[in-house]
């Protein structure tokens, strides 16, 4: 005994299936892109001091130091001294030492944006699912 069953507009949910990646990838792109920038600005303006969070620069070579770098469906946000070297201190301000009390830039970043990356990743799947809608 067999049972059939037709799933109707099937073609549709396969193309979808199939085009799936292709078709989010912009959308994707573009939030890790948004996200990146912004935690880098977010985490700039903590270490010149311009938040409510303890000022990290004295110099001004870590708030200078601090590179995004988006690829492909990737962004990272980094101290670079300039020959993609890391800048060695920054670990030592963002985690303190002995004598140093910690003053967690990247952290209080992300804390701080959470709540907008949230919402360019909901974006990009909004964005997304409507591409499949108009299918």
């Amino acid at each position: 005994m067999q049972i059939g069953i037709k799933i109707k507009n099937l073609e549709v949910l396969q193309w979808a299936m199939k085009n799936f990646p292709q078709k989010t990838g912009k959308n994707l792109q573009e939030a890790i892109a948004k996200s990146t920038m912004l935690l880098s600005r977010t985490s700039s303006k903590i270490i010149a001091g311009k938040t409510v969070h303890a000022k990290a620069v004295d110099t001004g070579t870590l708030l200078r130091s601090i590179t995004p770098r988006v690829k492909i469906l990737k962004g990272t946000v980094s101290p670079d001294s300039g020959r993609n070297v890391p800048l060695k201190y920054a670990k030592y301000v963002h985690e303190g030492t002995k004598r140093m009390e910690a003053r967690p830039f990247f952290d209080q970043a992300v804390e701080d944006t959470q709540g907008k990356i949230d919402k360019f990743f909901e974006e990009a799947l909004t964005n997304s699912l409507k591409i499949f809608s108009k299918k």
